[in-house]
């Protein structure tokens, strides 16, 4: 039975993250990840773009926690090539993907804390704070009117 149920949540696992970077496959964003060590995936987007859903699933999850880190830089970089202050939506951070990996990220943590698999709680606590960090500074962007430059070193 344990052995069942370990796999049982593995399928639930491996079946909410697929179902994620399926429901927001058509949300290409411009490639402008230059200059970091983040892995971007195209996941049926045009050679220019990727997906940013599948960036976060896709990679490992030290690849990802530099995808999620890389996002502020992302952002300066826009400022810097506009010269307006003003950030375009279509390669803003993706906050609806932010929050979605958030949440599966949060339930399925909970769900799987008690498997008879010591699968650790370190890893996951590190993919949910990094979101939770990123949602904060898009509320603090978006909401208040915050100022990206001052974000990072």
């Amino acid at each position: 039975m344990k052995v069942a149920e370990a796999m049982a949540f593995s399928l639930l696992s491996c079946t909410v993250f697929f179902c994620l970077v399926l429901m927001r496959q058509g949300k290409c964003r411009p490639l402008s990840l230059s200059g970091t060590e983040v892995n971007p995936q195209r996941f049926r987007c045009p050679e220019d773009q990727f997906n940013p859903m599948a960036t976060m699933v896709f990679n490992t999850e030290a690849g990802t926690i530099r995808a999620l880190f890389a996002f502020p830089e992302t952002l300066k970089e826009e400022l810097a090539q506009t010269g307006t202050g003003i950030i375009g939506i279509t390669t803003a951070v993706p906050g609806v993907d932010i929050i979605l990996f958030f949440l599966a990220w949060f339930v399925l943590t909970t769900l799987t804390h008690g498997v008879w698999v010591p699968g650790g709680l370190f890893m996951p606590g590190i993919m949910i704070g990094c979101s939770v960090g990123v949602i904060y500074m898009d509320v603090l962007m978006y909401g208040f009117g915050g100022n990206v430059t001052h974000i990072g070193g």
